[in-house]
């Protein structure tokens, strides 16, 4: 089971929408807390919540051309990372802004002779939204003691993510939201099937730049077994 924002997350609609829904009688809580009226959500309800999405989109059927998702389990380190954290106005900036920041920090990297790794988005609203979006473009700094990084100007910082035992994973080769939204919805559906919960924020690692033709990503969403 998920809590309303992390279904929120892996089905790519807002908490909002997912209320409506359930006002409307079209997609009901798999459970309700009744003590304190909290909803839970299954990843079996991913279904239907996509039939009912693509009800809504004109020409488009998750059914047709729908992309296949292998999903693992594996351990990430801890990294030391140039980052920035900003809020973004809309999910329509997004594209632009992360290109932005990124820059900004590559920059910023290749000035003082640092060692780049593989880009990231951390995603750090407890649910999907589309305004307001709390994310945090981050590049692995490679091959040097945090010690001799040089304080960086703000709004870059210098910080070590966490590290994880186990993350389910996913890789995505196609830059579309279709494709993304399916690759969360899998995950989701995985997480739940294999009895793990989300202990953490979800990320995406960019293995190629954003916007070439052969765009590679890969979804990761830190898990602990479920307990009872």
């Amino acid at each position: 089971m998920f809590q309303i924002g992390e279904f929120s997350r892996l089905g790519s609609v807002t908490i909002e929408t997912l209320r409506h829904y359930d006002a409307l009688g079209l997609l009901k809580p798999a459970k309700v807390d009744p003590s304190t009226g909290y909803r839970y959500y299954s990843a079996k309800q991913m279904q239907p919540l996509n039939r009912i999405l693509a009800l809504k989109e004109v020409g488009f059927s998750l059914e047709e051309n729908m992309p296949v998702y292998e999903v693992t389990l594996k351990p990430v380190e801890a990294l030391t990372v140039a980052a920035i954290r900003e809020t973004v106005p809309t999910i329509e900036q997004m594209s632009q802004r992360m290109g932005e920041l990124f820059h900004a920090i590559a920059s910023w990297m290749m000035a003082n002779n640092l060692s780049l790794g593989l880009p990231m988005i951390i995603y750090h609203d407890k649910s999907y939204t589309r305004e307001n979006i709390n994310i945090e473009c981050a590049i692995p700094i490679g091959n040097i003691a945090s010690d001799d990084i040089p304080s960086p100007e703000h709004p870059i910082v210098v910080r070590h993510t966490d590290a994880f035992p186990h993350v389910a994973t996913t890789i995505v080769t196609e830059q579309k939201h279709e494709s993304f939204k399916l690759a969360y919805n899998t995950l989701g559906q995985w997480i739940e099937d294999q009895g793990y919960c989300i202990v953490g924020p979800p990320r995406d690692i960019y293995y190629t730049p954003p916007g070439q033709e052969d765009f590679t990503a890969e979804i990761q969403f830190p898990v602990e077994k479920s307990v009872g």
